[in-house]
């Protein structure tokens, strides 16, 4: 079956992402629209040598594609997902616009995926935060067989996370050029504890998605074992690639070799033993979440420590949104 393909956001860091690993996989077998805002309507996307005209968003053009990826803003899925989820077309969704919505699955296809029946009424999925991405799949493992009951988190987000004008804000303070930031602070040479914005708690909202995503789609999967969350989210002055330090106590006794063995053999994790340790900078263009320093943790009965390390706009955006539709194809959502 010939797939029309729409990406929504298509000139942008996920987007433009999205389009290279779909040309990569489904031009021979599919045809790939792109588009994006109105201003951006008419240029030109080069691809692997394969050039694409941006489209204009309209509800004729829309409508025509089985399948749409919408890596754009908050506001734009929330304007154009529920009607074309209305006309049968399915929608993947890279905003947190549905994300924590009943009728909608948030998921990461090595943990969870929904029925092709449960997609009938509502054909929408999410993908999650490119935080909690990599953090569910590192934890569901050693969750599904010991139970986890407390996790600490800290994450070190690169100013990708924050799209093209993060990283052109990062790379003008480094040449000492003003420019316009999307940062409340100066981002070289620095660190601050904040990334998106306050809730009233205290809390940033990134910190309140990452705690939020992560019960919903491991309870969802594991629903005997409840646990506690705290987060706190940090931007760094990397390019790419987020950086977690996880602490976990678990509600079954486990050795280390036991962890051990549910990482290594685990789905798209990559775990490496003492002493060898990744960082952004080596998972940039990688496919795995990099999983190591793994220790015991003391303020924990049954507690273990970990580093992790993901390219946020692989696994944690893009990569994760086309193996939702690869699943969606071989469960039969487009023969049903």
């Amino acid at each position: 079956m010939n797939k029309e393909i729409g990406i929504v956001g298509a000139t942008g860091l996920v987007g433009s992402l999205l389009l290279d690993i779909l040309v990569k996989r489904f031009i021979k077998s599919s045809t790939i629209h792109a588009f994006a805002s109105d201003e951006s309507a008419g240029t030109e996307l080069v691809c692997r040598n394969k050039k694409f005209i941006v489209k204009k968003m309209t509800e004729d053009d829309l409508e025509k594609c089985h399948v749409l990826f919408f890596a754009s803003s908050e506001a734009i899925s929330k304007k154009w997902i529920p009607i074309m989820a209305d006309r049968g077309v399915l929608c993947i969704d890279k905003s947190s616009a549905f994300r924590m919505d009943p009728r909608v699955s948030l998921v990461i296809p090595e943990i969870h995926f929904p029925n092709v029946n449960d997609l009938k009424d509502f054909p929408v999925i999410s993908s999650p935060n490119c935080c909690t991405i990599p953090l569910a799949l590192s934890l569901f493992p050693i969750h599904q067989k010991y139970g986890i009951k407390n996790i600490i988190v800290s994450t070190y987000q690169s100013v990708s996370g924050a799209g093209k004008s993060g990283i052109e804000a990062l790379r003008s303070e480094l040449l000492e050029i003003d420019s316009e930031t999307p940062f409340p602070k100066k981002i070289a040479y620095n660190v601050f504890p904040f990334v998106s914005h306050f809730v009233e708690d205290g809390h940033t909202d990134e910190e309140f998605k990452i705690k939020e995503e992560l019960k919903k789609i491991l309870y969802t999967a594991v629903p005997e074992f409840q646990f506690s969350i705290d987060a706190t989210s940090v931007r760094v002055p990397t390019f790419v690639g987020h950086g977690e330090s996880v602490t976990l106590g678990l509600h079954k006794p486990a050795q280390k070799s036991d962890i051990v063995q549910c990482l290594s053999q685990y789905e798209g994790i990559q775990y490496e033993d003492f002493p060898m340790f990744s960082t952004p900078l080596e998972c940039e263009g990688k496919d795995e979440v990099f999983v190591s320093r793994l220790r015991p943790a003391e303020n924990f009965d049954s507690g273990y420590s970990y580093w992790l390390v993901c390219d946020n706009l692989r696994k944690g955006a893009s990569l994760n949104a086309v193996q939702i539709f690869l699943k969606s194809i071989e469960v039969g959502f487009f023969s049903s």
